[in-house]
């Protein structure tokens, strides 16, 4: 069966992102889609592009040892989760326009502002990626701009992330 691969933007890479990684692996055969990461970043690990794919396992290892992301990138520099949508957005816009660009966004959120998710959002979607955030109190301060800007550009918004088993999603 010929899979159709996605290509993830990961923004935030804790342990829901690293979480979230191990998942699609553990289900990899449940599934009927295959994946890579293309792009990581991380607010005190730096962050990662490559259209063909990153080491997740490696990456994580990193992460976990509290190291530099940086050493897996062909071309280090400091950049914003913004500059890495945008950049990978540049270089897979074949995927993007195709519906296959997928930005997962798990950042700290500063609840008065909604950033820095928000802008994270709002340029993956202006990038024409699909988006899931696990800032479900983003949605509630910004969620019909965004689900506009989602519909806008022919993507699609989902939130999902959870405190506790027992608390019921929005």
């Amino acid at each position: 069966m010929n899979q159709t691969e996605l290509p993830l933007v990961l923004i935030g890479f804790g342990n829901v992102a690293r979480r979230f990684v191990r998942l699609l692996d553990e289900t990899a055969e449940r599934r009927d889609f295959k994946w890579k990461v293309v792009g990581i970043s991380t607010r005190h690990h730096g962050s990662v592009i490559d259209a063909g794919g990153i080491d997740v396992a490696r990456a994580m290892a990193i992460v976990e040892s509290r190291q530099s992301l940086d050493r897996l990138d062909a071309a280090p520099r400091e950049r914003s989760g913004i500059d890495v949508i945008r950049q990978v957005a540049d270089a897979m816009a074949d995927e993007a326009a195709e519906g296959r660009l997928v930005c997962i966004e798990t950042t700290v959120l500063d609840i008065d502002r909604g950033e820095p998710a928000v802008s994270h959002v709002r340029a993956a979607l202006e990038s024409q990626a699909h988006v899931i955030t696990a800032n479900k109190a983003l949605l509630a301060t910004h969620g019909p701009e965004l689900f506009a800007a989602a519909e806008q550009v022919g993507a699609q918004l989902y939130y999902e992330a959870a405190v506790a088993a027992a608390i019921p999603i929005i």
